[in-house]
């Protein structure tokens, strides 16, 4: 069985120094390091989407406290120590080398560490919690099972080098939508309405095909997919980075399902003879940045972030619709909608013949 991992805080200076420490620091650090942990392991196990941090995560990471006699050492073992902790060794060994990062300025180390954005600003965050100010007497550092040979020091420094992180630009590759509000032909370059933002973005250099829309009052959407500068505070695209980019009129025509369609995606389907089916296609409400089809006639609600994806996960639905309710043998199990979606079906395809 592998040895039990155990995390070492230690608190240095001030009146920690006499074995003694005010009661925030000894609330805010042990809690804000746990919600560290618990932001590292999302990366380790691939679990960054969610805003909340997963059941699962919080069964497996959470650390359980003790202390250390005659000092203010705060010794921390996992709730769950299993043989195989190779995911709690990556989880402290990513915090290790992010406080290192940080603590030799290297931002591009950090960013290589931490690829998603989103995450590493709140872990960055979270570190400046439990980071002290420069007018406090106070640092502490994090060791691995109590050797002084992996030690990294948490002091005002450390703070200092995270506060001048949050500042830098920071960019991410975005596809986004909006109508295009102006157009201007001299300089080439048009401006979109960005709804999530309420803020116009512009769009240099556009293809000169973009200078035949007229506008006239009608509402004509544009998607862009690029590498945009991002808001500091909500990683909305403020700005266009590079000139580099695709730019296309966004297609909200019918999308049509066809024999070639269903071949393309391997759905085994083909329409009955005689049959049509038409989907009609239009932007979210509320963002106006994901292609939507709702069809009640197929209990169908899609989305995608490009037609292409939306497409897809159409015939995701076909797939599914017809394997599970369709060539389902026990109809007692069926629901009435899955009934009634069951006879739409049989009325609009049928299996290919081998």
């Amino acid at each position: 069985m592998d040895e039990i991992l155990k995390s070492f805080i230690r608190i240095e200076g001030g009146y920690a120094d006499k074995h003694k420490i005010t009661s925030d620091v000894l609330h805010k650090l042990p809690d804000g390091f746990q919600k560290l942990i618990y932001l590292f392991a999302c990366i380790v196990e691939n679990q960054t989407e969610s805003k909340q941090i997963p059941r699962e995560i919080k069964d497996k990471y959470t650390l359980l406290f003790g202390t250390e006699r005659g000092s203010f050492g705060l010794p921390a073992t996992f709730q769950e120590n299993s043989e195989n902790n190779s995911g709690q060794s990556k989880v402290i060994e990513l915090f290790q080398k992010t406080i290192n990062s940080l603590n030799n300025s290297g931002f591009e180390e950090l960013n290589q560490l931490i690829l998603d954005s989103v995450i590493r600003r709140r872990i960055l965050n979270e570190i400046k919690e439990i980071s002290p100010k420069k007018e406090d007497y106070w640092k502490w550092s994090h060791s691995i099972n109590n050797d002084s040979s992996k030690v990294v020091y948490i002091n005002f420094k450390t703070r200092e080098a995270v506060q001048s992180s949050l500042k830098k630009t920071i960019s991410g590759q975005r596809i986004i939508k909006g109508v295009i509000s102006k157009i201007n032909l001299i300089s080439r370059e048009i401006s979109i309405y960005y709804k999530p933002t309420g803020k116009e973005i512009k769009i240099p250099n556009v293809p000169e095909d973009f200078h035949e829309i007229k506008l006239f009052g009608e509402m004509i959407y544009a998607e862009i997919t690029g590498l945009f500068i991002l808001d500091n505070d909500n990683e909305s695209p403020k700005e266009l980075q590079s000139r580099d980019y695709n730019i296309e009129i966004v297609d909200l025509s019918p999308i049509h399902i066809t024999n070639d369609l269903l071949a393309e995606y391997e759905t085994g389907l083909k329409l009955k003879d005689g049959k049509t089916i038409t989907l009609e296609v239009q932007l979210d409400e509320e963002s106006e940045q994901v292609y939507t089809v709702t069809d009640n006639r197929f209990l169908m609600h899609n989305f995608g972030e490009t037609r292409e994806e939306l497409i897809s996960m159409i015939m995701d639905d076909f797939n599914f619709c017809w394997e599970d309710i369709v060539q389902n043998k026990d109809e007692s199990k069926l629901s009435l909608g899955s009934e009634s979606l069951k006879q739409v079906l049989l009325n609009y395809v049928e299996e290919v013949c081998s």
